[in-house]
């Protein structure tokens, strides 16, 4: 076992486990767009970031494995803000407060990328949103 801390929380973690595994694990929450257990992690929404003692730059929790000693803030000004920027770059290209796309959606209301939006604060956009939406394509049954 591994002795890490995270959010000033001793805990040990497996050798080859995630930041968000044992941070899971603890009950201690990450916000997460794209991470799906048991599949391949790809880190590439960046929301699950957090602060790791020594890194210059905070880390993607979903695919940083944990080392002995490892020190984790998970709530730290800097992470949130980088939070708050990928969500916000997310929906400048989703469409977060359009009519033709979340408000007609049937996942209205229980969308994780509109809960993960409101935890970390973005409500509109701030970055230009993108005028090249094609309208959905819902008439076949398979789409």
């Amino acid at each position: 076992m591994l002795n890490i801390t995270i959010d000033g929380r001793a805990l040990e973690a497996r050798e080859g486990q995630t930041v968000l595994e044992a941070a899971r694990e603890a009950g201690i929450h990450i916000p997460t767009l794209c991470y799906l257990a048991e599949r391949s992690a790809i880190g590439s929404c960046r929301v699950c970031v957090v602060d790791v003692e020594g890194q210059d730059a905070p880390v993607p929790a979903c695919t940083t494995r944990v080392v002995d000693g490892m020190q984790v803030q998970t709530a730290t000004e800097r992470v949130l803000k980088y939070r708050r920027m990928a969500v916000d770059l997310l929906i400048s290209n989703h469409g977060l407060d359009s009519t033709d796309y979340c408000f007609s959606c049937v996942k209205n209301g229980a969308c994780e990328l509109q809960a993960v939006a409101r935890e970390v604060g973005v409500s509109h956009p701030t970055f230009p949103v993108a005028q090249t939406r094609k309208p959905v394509l819902d008439s076949n049954p398979f789409l």
